[in-house]
């Protein structure tokens, strides 16, 4: 079986999660490790699995919630992509 894998943009990103580019590219920096990326020809892409994560960190941002406590959420949560898209 192979394995597909689906990739999104930056902008493709801030779209789904709503937020502007300068508050997403923030979150990529402050949270690098816990985001799955691809580079491709000089340019980062996204998995999907990205998209629930960056969610996660939204809400709790949203919440005040402090980087390291988010940081420490995320190095303890699994975020499962179902194979069926």
């Amino acid at each position: 079986m192979v394995k597909t894998l689906y990739l999104i943009s930056l902008n493709g990103l801030c779209q789904i999660i709503d937020v502007p580019r300068h508050t997403m590219k923030g979150w990529i920096d402050d949270y690098n490790m816990y985001i799955p990326k691809a580079e491709i020809d000089d340019t980062t892409y996204f998995e999907l699995e990205a998209i629930d994560i960056i969610k996660f960190i939204k809400k709790y941002t949203d919440q005040k919630q402090e980087k390291v406590k988010i940081q420490t959420m995320l190095a303890n949560t699994t975020f499962v992509l179902t194979e069926e898209l």
